[in-house]
């Protein structure tokens, strides 16, 4: 089998990643937020397992996005937007429970700046295990898998 057909065709780049990676991966994130603060509010309790998907889903929404690119980039990306939907998600039940204990709703405008003032009592120690396995769940799933080398070429014969 010649050299080129054995692995799939890969660009690497050091540009900034595509616009279309950004997109998805943002795209990705905020759905894996979506699902996380359906479940956190349903549930009454943060399932901190949840945090993988949000990372996931950001890490592949960029190397769908990416269409074949590989780079640094493409990853950095992920791990930022996986990060961002994470933070989505922690807003997002912190908006539902204020606005279910003052009676407003959760897009109220004061809701924000509430968020910002009270980050220091919202995150614990213990949201850093979610953060990292996010994270990596992103920094993982942003690049396709390594194509397997090609067999070597057998001893000439004697």
């Amino acid at each position: 089998m010649p050299a080129d057909t054995a692995r799939p065709s890969i660009t690497r780049e050091s540009r900034p990643p595509p616009l279309g990676a950004v997109g998805l991966g943002l795209a990705g994130a905020l759905a894996g937020a979506a699902v996380w603060t359906v479940i956190s509010i349903t549930a009454k309790y943060e399932v901190g397992y949840v945090a993988v998907l949000v990372g996931f889903l950001a890490g592949r929404g960029v190397r769908l996005g990416a269409r074949g690119t590989v780079g640094k980039g493409l990853r950095g990306t992920a791990v930022a937007l996986a990060v961002l939907g994470l933070a989505s998600a922690r807003y997002g039940i912190f908006a539902w429970l204020v606005a279910q204990h003052e009676s407003v709703s959760p897009l109220d405008s004061r809701i924000l700046p509430a968020f910002a003032q009270n980050l220091g009592n919202l995150f614990t120690p213990y949201d850093l295990l979610w953060v990292f396995l996010a994270m990596t769940a992103a920094w993982r799933a942003a690049v396709p898998p390594q194509a397997a080398p090609a067999p070597a070429a057998p001893p000439p014969a004697h």
